[in-house]
């Protein structure tokens, strides 16, 4: 394959942008910032006249030479989060446990493009905590390095575009509901490895990883791959599109030392085969997506499945623009302890997006969850989203399980399946291409089953001020 010569992509941003000044717009509508930073694609700056327009054009892209392709950008993010939780573990085993903090996420980032199709990324982060009571190592670690990798990128219309990226980097996948960012927290869920991508003529893109994610040190400049742990896989997003929808495919495999359950402990091999369905253009809009594992876990075999769907309708032509939808979820527990079977549902790489409230109290595993959503827009950058969520263990015969670790909460939790009953109310607003605010409230009412181990009614409050470039 040759290298790419002008991808359509970088001319259509080019060409767009140009287009809305020689028309004499009076103002000029750029793109907001992305807010993972290797994911923006500043070329549209290569215009001058565009580029003097922007507040922060002279830094976002640094040409390098006549080829527009050539080019220096420099980005970061400056994130403070505060978080106040009436009972940090849900009151389980008997104790408070308050907990408030305001956490600190700080981002510098140099991203280097060059038209042969080299490009070298390196992210440093800085990430503190003040006033928390109870310390996750998630929200504290000191200048590191965040993301860095070399990535090389070939191909032409005929045979499709390839990249191959080595390093350190961020990999949310398809929906993120099974491999997320760990937005929540203010260290990202980060991997060391390589991933190849292909770019098919037909736009079908293939995703194929062997990375492990890295291990936070908080208080050194070392963090490095955790060696206890590793995660590969494909990933395909488009491969059919059947009555204008899309279907992607995928299949992982996953690795851990001393996995923890209420009927086993021991290393772990869990592989993930999965195929997700979905429309996300308006007025009806859907998201189903089902995955079947297997594989084996302290010496038993995992036999386990997911499911998750979700699913609405948007009246556009309604006053506030309110969206009227439903969440609905299943993942396996464990039925029987004593047959040498492990029937409980793990996210890959323990990056599950599905935590079902910024609090982070649930994770999928043993749970099913039903959920009415409401939204309504007061402006296309003002968002307000309420839903209430019931909770059930799919099998009481197994525990409710916690993050970040994905161990039970308690051994022993008696017969009950209702776990608790959620309501969520979520606030998003973006001020400007820079700069968005994000709030969540939820009050969770304990079920039967929380309540057996301990657990009690409890609230949560957290907003973040976000600003990237």
């Amino acid at each position: 394959m040759k290298n790419v010569s002008k991808p359509l992509l970088y001319s259509c941003l080019l060409s767009s942008a140009s287009l809305a000044l020689a028309q004499g717009t009076n103002e000029l509508k750029l793109p907001p910032a992305a807010t993972i930073a290797w994911a923006d694609n500043p070329l549209y700056l290569a215009d001058e006249a565009i580029r003097s327009r922007d507040f922060l054009g002279s830094i976002r892209y640094i040409p390098l030479s006549g080829d527009a392709r050539d080019y220096l950008s420099i980005g970061g993010e400056i994130r403070y989060q505060y978080q106040d939780y009436q009972h940090a573990l849900l009151g389980v085993g008997g104790r408070s446990n308050p907990n408030s903090m305001l956490q600190q996420r700080l981002r510098l980032s140099a991203d280097l493009n060059l038209s042969n199709g080299l490009r070298v990324f390196t992210e440093l982060g800085d990430n503190r905590e003040f006033f928390s009571e109870r310390v996750s190592r998630f929200n504290r670690d000191k200048t590191d390095i965040q993301q860095m990798f070399v990535e090389y990128t070939a191909g032409d219309d005929a045979y499709g575009i390839a990249s191959l990226r080595g390093g350190r980097f961020v990999m949310p996948m398809g929906s993120v509901r099974l491999a997320g960012l760990r937005e929540g927290a203010n260290v990202r869920y980060t991997y060391d490895g390589i991933k190849l991508s292909w770019l098919t003529p037909a736009k079908t893109r293939w995703e194929l990883f062997s990375v492990s994610p890295t291990q936070i040190d908080p208080l050194k400049f070392d963090d490095q791959r955790d060696k206890a742990q590793d995660f590969s896989g494909i990933y395909g997003t488009g491969v059919w599109h059947p009555l204008d929808s899309n279907v992607d495919v995928f299949a992982y495999t996953y690795g851990r030392d001393n996995a923890v359950y209420t009927s086993v402990s021991g290393n772990e091999r869990r592989n993930s085969y999965g195929v997700r369905l979905y429309r996300q253009s308006s007025p009806w809009d859907y998201d189903i997506e089902a995955v079947a594992q297997g594989g084996t876990s302290g010496g038993q075999s995992i036999r386990a499945w997911g499911l998750m769907t979700q699913g609405g309708y948007t009246f556009n032509d309604v006053a506030l623009t309110p969206r009227l939808g439903f969440r609905a979820n299943a993942f396996s527990g464990d039925d029987d302890p004593n047959d040498n079977t492990l029937g409980d549902f793990v996210a890959p790489a323990l990056a599950s997006g599905l935590v079902y409230t910024d609090a982070n109290w649930f994770t999928a595993t043993n749970m099913i969850n039903i959920a009415p959503v409401a939204s309504i827009k007061f402006s296309q950058d003002l968002k307000l989203e309420m839903n209430v969520d019931y909770l059930m263990r799919q099998s009481t015969d197994d525990g409710i399980y916690y993050l970040p670790t994905s161990a039970p909460y308690a051994a022993n939790q008696g017969n009950a399946r209702h776990v608790a009953t959620n309501t969520n109310i979520m606030l998003d607003w973006r001020i400007n291409r820079f700069t968005t605010v994000h709030a969540m409230y939820t009050h969770v009412q304990a079920g039967e089953a929380l309540e057996d181990i301990g657990g009690k009614d409890s609230d949560y409050f957290g907003v973040y001020t976000q600003f990237v470039f």
